[in-house]
């Protein structure tokens, strides 16, 4: 009987072996809705495995917000290098971890080009080579992102950040410390 036992564990202990989670993908890209001012609109994004923790995001896509009463519509990009850290702790725990179902640490960096819809209550009218709302912002981000499905996924994060307006007249009226929301929810393609 104890040659029995010893076989079958003998034979079935590959398996437990090799049955845990494969690390984070190389990368993988896809398309994220949001919901918020300076992360609302459509975004193609790609993350980029730099080591088993550190992935490099690039982002771009139509933006949309509200600023001074007026609702604009733009395009804008981002990089941002980010920090999984508890992507080992979740395996342990037996839980998610593919497409970097992790919590995160982030530093972003984002150039918006000038708008090209701006709208106010009572007209919309096309703005072209407008310099209104040029700007770079650097932001520090913590963040949460989940892919509870085969490729559905959501992020949710909160930061602090500083904008720099490339119109004078903006950098005086304007803050230039604002609060990062974040809410996205998306689907990844490859």
């Amino acid at each position: 009987m104890k040659k029995y036992i010893f076989l079958s564990l003998l034979f079935f202990a590959p398996i437990f072996l090799f049955s845990q989670e494969p690390s984070p993908q190389k990368s993988f890209g896809g398309i994220q809705v949001g919901f918020f001012n300076q992360s609302g609109g459509i975004l193609y994004y790609h993350e980029q495995k730099i080591s088993d923790d550190f992935f490099l995001r690039a982002e771009g896509g139509i933006l949309t917000g509200y600023a001074n009463k007026h609702l604009t519509l733009g395009t804008g990009f981002a990089i941002q290098p980010r920090w999984y850290y508890n992507t080992e702790k979740r395996q342990a725990m037996g839980k998610k971890t593919a497409g970097n179902s992790a919590n995160y640490l982030g530093v972003k960096t984002f150039f918006s080009f000038p708008n090209n819809l701006y709208s106010t209550p009572n007209q919309v009218s096309l703005i072209f080579l407008s310099d209104y709302d040029k700007a770079f912002r650097i932001s520090a981000e913590w963040g949460i992102r989940r892919r509870p499905y085969k490729s559905f996924n959501w992020e949710l994060g909160v930061g602090l950040g500083y904008t720099y307006f490339f119109v004078p007249e903006i950098r005086k009226n304007d803050p230039p410390l604002f609060i990062n929301l974040n809410l996205r929810v998306g689907f990844d393609l490859y």
